[in-house]
């Protein structure tokens, strides 16, 4: 963990009222899809809400995209699917270009159910560049409820008291959803900057902080490492403080950082915190309270499945077992729990042979 870091920004900023020239109504089952997020919360508050009212029916399935939160950075959309046949709806998004092509240079995230309104979430998250003047959403359908496109799963097979996972396939799709978002450029040109560039040393190791990014949906801290870091920054914990004493979180839902598309760095280089622009502030001050790393060279990690032999691993993990599971394996370690970090995440979502070939983690 890194020590205690402050850093007063000044911001001479007061949030524009863009909301007010859109006149949105702010519906109640909106309000309440969003309580898992207080930036999200803020938006509707304020009546920063891009009405849609977009509708498809295909095959007995409907799908509704009634709102948008969007601002230069981030599109979030809020939809639902329902049917008189199928109780437990679900789809995989896809985002294309207005000509079908892919944009790149963003990441996605969905959550199951937001309230009790049935409407479900998607973020689209732009890295690097901006959220461009439309975009085509689609919406693959399953029936996750065992409907007759879903397939029974094979039995549980107990070996030496060791339980076989099942391999249950997943439902077929049922219908594909493709639509056009176009947004109104009173939203996605909504933002503001504040550059930092100031290099701060965490652990022994050196960031550079480059700015503070201040959107309605989100608020970014971006940050560099330097070549001579004997470890990559996997994670940053800060907050932000308003000089009345307003605490702004980094601890969010959804997408929490992202890394750079440069190859030559593992580092996330860019994190969310909730936001402050709803808010007036003259001065903001980022507190820096921790810091997690990946020293270099110990991205992968050789085991011997046969004999539990291992490379050196990262501190606080221990390698515990590897079983023969059917024609795989199980392979286990144990993690050092951290303070009100119940759920930690330190596998990358490939595993490698030892020739080198790529298999995916599920």
């Amino acid at each position: 963990m890194a020590g205690f870091a402050l850093f007063v920004v000044l911001v001479n900023f007061c949030a524009p009222v863009a909301y007010a020239c859109s006149k949105v109504p702010v519906l109640r089952e909106l309000a309440e899809a969003v309580t898992f997020s207080r930036s999200l919360s803020d938006a509707v508050e304020h009546e920063y809400v891009q009405e849609m009212n977009l509708t498809q029916t295909k095959e007995g399935i409907t799908a509704e995209i009634p709102y948008l939160i969007v601002d230069q950075k981030q599109v979030n959309v809020f939809y639902r699917l329902y049917s008189d046949e199928y109780q437990n709806l679900d789809a995989d998004p896809d985002v294309l270009s207005a000509a079908g092509e892919d944009t790149g240079g963003y990441t996605l995230s969905s959550s199951w159910f937001a309230g009790d309104s049935g409407l479900q979430h998607i973020t689209i998250d732009y890295v690097e560049g901006d959220v461009p003047d439309i975009l085509r959403l689609i919406l693959r359908v399953r029936d996750l409820g065992g409907g007759t496109a879903r397939e029974e799963a094979p039995e549980q097979a107990v070996e030496d008291g060791f339980q076989e996972e099942a391999t249950e396939e997943k439902p077929a799709y049922l219908v594909e959803f493709d639509f056009l978002l176009e947004f109104d450029p009173t939203f996605t040109e909504t933002g503001r900057v504040i550059p930092l560039n100031r290099e701060v040393v965490l652990d022994g190791q050196t960031i550079l902080l480059e700015s503070v990014e201040i959107y309605p949906s989100h608020l970014r801290l971006e940050v560099r490492d330097v070549p001579e870091n004997t470890a990559w920054l996997k994670d940053l914990d800060f907050y932000i403080q308003t000089e009345d004493g307003m605490v702004f979180s980094s601890d969010i839902s959804g997408i929490t950082a992202t890394g750079s598309v440069d190859d030559d760095t593992q580092s996330m280089v860019s994190y969310r915190a909730e936001s402050n622009y709803f808010y007036d502030a003259k001065e903001l001050s980022l507190v820096i309270t921790g810091a997690q790393w990946l020293t270099k060279d110990l991205e992968r990690i050789r085991v011997d499945l046969a004999t539990g032999e291992s490379d050196p691993l990262p501190e606080d993990v221990t390698f515990e077992k590897a079983e023969r599971k059917g024609n795989g394996w199980t392979v286990s370690f144990r993690v050092e729990y951290r303070e009100g970090e119940p759920m930690q995440q330190v596998f990358s979502f490939t595993a490698y042979d030892a020739e080198g070939k790529g298999y995916e983690i599920n």
